[in-house]
């Protein structure tokens, strides 16, 4: 849309500063008759900029219409709108026909032709009455988006709006209350039509009403006692959320409205729901109904009603400031209830209002909270409002309020990076959970990398594993920069603690290919640790490639495990290092050929990746695609593009394998690396059922340049294809075989 209204700026442009420019309209006209596709755009694209003047070509612009180039089409129905009241009537039913495109552009179609029937005026109202009879309910929507563009020509089809808003297709219906809404004045003409639409018996005659009501905001308060009205009379659920949504959107004060937004809040129906939480938009500036509302259910023992109160809440947002302390009574419960999500995200949304009692929350701590605390998270996300009171945290007396101004800080990120020297110093605190606390948020404050490394490396070095474990976890975030710690991140690897030792695995494996000075130690650690520990090594192992090839001795040993999970972690570290791990190629094939289904589909992966020998490499990738499992299937399809096996057979197995849809995706994207040139196999995709197998077959036969030359009558006969996508492409690369 975009770019259409900026070429219609250009084309506006450039008619102004041109107008004694352009050719003869009888040269363009002729020009519009030619047999050549592009001689048709040029002289339809510049009629277009010719506004009226282009007037005496209306009826080749009408053929245009009827165009299958779409340049074509889309010049020709500009011109006629550029021209206004000016162009002939004979374009009034072609733009009227083109409301029942069927074309995948067939909404851009809709729009642009009731947007040029709109431009013409008065003049195009009787025919867009007798359009309205029609039975296709594609032409009855551009007749109401076409009076719904016009502007004050048209008053004279108010009463086709309002059939529109008593049709039984959803489609008019919506296009008929926009229509309405697109009118910048109520008018004495619209009033009583829209008045008269809410009192329909039909549920979706009344519901369209009130949408087109809310369109005119408060303008529409006159409609607000008739909406009242329709809203208490008896109504399907959606009927009566389109008559909330609008009470609300014209206006209507917060005690007429509140009781509806309770009733409709407490309702099963979730459309009743979504229109309350849509009013309670409107009515954030006169909150005071609507925090005694929230107030009292905080109060209930509901959990679920609960619930509700803070999704009133944190839709008032600021305004809430008064249900705080009500509602930090609840939340300090939650624990109970898994009430955490909506509580956090009320506190969130009404700001800083919040700090104070969070703050006082922090004062009752005993031991250090969890990063994911309801309310660390919810003052981190506070944000900049409450910087000032979470500096305050971080100098207080009180470990566990530094630790949690700490916490929160982390969540914050570089906004907070006025705090960055206040926590620096604490990186030196007494309390242990402090220091490790003020580290990752020195590093989310974006800390000197130089200041950074040295408080990382004195952390890696310490004898407690808990600051341990917090330069592990910055380390996990920085990735491959940490490598140059690598010293020190193998001395803190050595710690007796076995989740701080998990930690440091992981740093090491985000660092990638860089940290393969890691890969012995690893190693060793692979022969007698946890199951837990194991797996996090072949992770990091995955992660650093072909290096840790020299840990494959651990590694094959782990392939001989009972555990499932441990087998497929080794198997695809195994695969990360690539033909480094060929030693491996003997016990892999046993897994494949022989091992438990689901580690098979791995085991044929991994082959795929580990051997050099290309002859082997192709029976297994045959193997792999002619199995029953659809996993090794895909396994081998996947291996097949990643090693780039071009040999006949496998060619011929992939394409076999395009007669199920199910494989379509996979096959054509190993298909596109592989690039096959095998003519006498890829013909056979262009007499598939499928069209997009025949797409691909268009695009890989014409790819294969003169050497298909002799494929050129099929595929001119293919450019008939009954899929417009496949019959496009033929005419597109044809010129390929040339």
């Amino acid at each position: 849309m975009i770019r259409f209204i900026s070429l219609l700026l250009v084309y506006g442009l450039i008619s102004v500063q041109a107008q004694d420019s352009f050719p003869p309209v009888s040269e363009l006209i002729e020009d519009l008759r030619s047999d050549e596709r592009q001689e048709r755009r040029d002289a339809a694209r510049t009629l277009s900029m010719m506004r009226e003047k282009a007037s005496p070509a209306t009826a080749e612009l009408v053929k245009g219409l009827r165009d299958r180039d779409s340049q074509i089409w889309f010049h020709s129905v500009t011109a006629l709108a550029n021209m206004g009241p000016a162009a002939g009537d004979e374009a009034i039913p072609a733009l009227i026909e083109a409301f029942r495109d069927s074309s995948r552009y067939e909404e851009q179609v809709r729009f642009r032709s009731a947007h040029a029937l709109a431009r013409m005026g008065r003049k195009v109202i009787p025919a867009l009455r007798e359009a309205m009879e029609s039975s296709s309910s594609d032409t009855r929507q551009g007749v109401c988006m076409a009076l719904g563009t016009m502007g004050p020509d048209a008053k004279d089809g108010y009463d086709l709006m309002a059939k529109g808003l008593r049709d039984e297709s959803l489609r008019v219906r919506t296009a008929a209350a926009e229509a309405f809404g697109e009118k910048e004045e109520l008018s004495n003409g619209t009033i009583p039509l829209l008045q008269e639409a809410l009192k329909q018996e039909k549920d979706f005659v009344r519901a369209s009403a009130a949408k087109a009501m809310a369109r005119y905001g408060r303008a529409g308060s006159v409609f607000r006692k008739p909406l009242l009205a329709a809203h208490d009379a008896e109504g399907d659920e959606g009927t009566r959320a389109e008559h909330l949504r609008a009470l609300a959107a014209v206006g209507t004060g917060g005690k007429t409205l509140t009781p509806l937004i309770k009733q409709a809040m407490l309702s099963s129906s979730g459309d009743l729901k979504m229109a309350a939480l849509d009013a309670l938009l409107y009515l954030k500036s006169d909150a005071k109904e609507l925090n005694q509302l929230a107030s009292e259910w905080l109060r209930s023992g509901d959990v679920a009603l609960r619930e509700k109160a803070g999704e009133i809440l944190a839709v008032i947002g600021s305004g809430a400031a008064s249900v705080v302390p009500s509602l930090m009574k609840v939340a300090n419960g939650i624990n109970d209830h898994g009430e955490a999500p909506w509580a956090t995200n009320a506190l969130v949304r009404i700001g800083s209002a919040s700090i104070q009692p969070l703050l006082a929350k922090a004062g009752t701590l005993t031991e250090p909270a969890p990063s994911d605390a309801w309310w660390v998270a919810s003052v981190a996300h506070i944000g900049p409002q409450g910087l000032k009171t979470i500096g305050g945290m971080v100098k207080s007396d009180k470990p566990m309020i530094r630790h949690a101004g700490l916490t929160a800080l982390n969540g914050m990120g570089v906004l907070a990076r006025p705090l960055l020297n206040e926590v620096k110093r604490r990186l030196a605190d007494e309390v242990v959970a402090v220091k490790a606390a003020a580290l990752k948020a020195y590093y989310s404050l974006g800390a000197p990398q130089e200041s950074l490394s040295k408080q990382l490396g004195l952390f890696l070095r310490s004898e407690e594993a808990e600051l341990q474990t917090a330069a592990a976890q910055v380390l996990q975030v920085m990735g491959g920069e940490g490598a140059l710690l690598m010293e020190d991140v193998l001395l803190a690897l050595q710690t007796d603690d076995s989740e701080c030792r998990l930690e440091v695995v992981r740093a090491i494996g985000a660092m990638g290919r860089t940290a393969g000075q890691a890969v012995k130690p690893l190693g060793e650690m692979l022969e007698s640790g946890s199951p837990e520990l194991k797996a996090e090594i072949l992770l990091a192992f995955s992660e650093i490639g072909p290096e840790s090839a020299s840990a494959l001795k651990t590694t094959m040993a782990l392939l001989s495990e009972s555990d499932i999970d441990l087998k497929k972690a080794a198997l695809k570290a195994m695969a990360e290092a690539g033909t480094s791990a060929g030693a491996a190629v003997e016990e892999v094939e046993r897994l494949f050929t022989s091992g438990e289904t689901d580690i098979r589909p791995v085991a044929l992966s991994t082959l795929l990746r580990i051997s050099g020998d290309k002859e082997k490499l192709e029976q297994w990738a045959l193997k792999g695609l002619v199995s029953d499992v659809s996993s090794i299937r895909f396994a081998a399809v996947e291996g097949v593009g990643g090693r780039l096996i071009r040999s006949e057979k496998v060619v011929e197995q992939l394409i076999d394998l395009l007669k199920e849809p199910e494989n379509h995706d996979a096959v054509f994207l190993t298909m596109r690396r592989l690039r096959p040139r095998y003519l006498d196999k890829l013909v056979h995709l262009l007499d598939s059922p499928h069209p997009r197998v025949r797409l691909y077959g268009v695009e890989a036969v014409t790819g294969l340049g003169k050497a298909a030359k002799s494929m050129a009558p099929k595929i001119r006969e293919m450019a008939r294809d009954p899929d417009e996508y496949v019959s496009r492409a033929a005419r597109r690369h044809i010129k390929r075989l040339n």
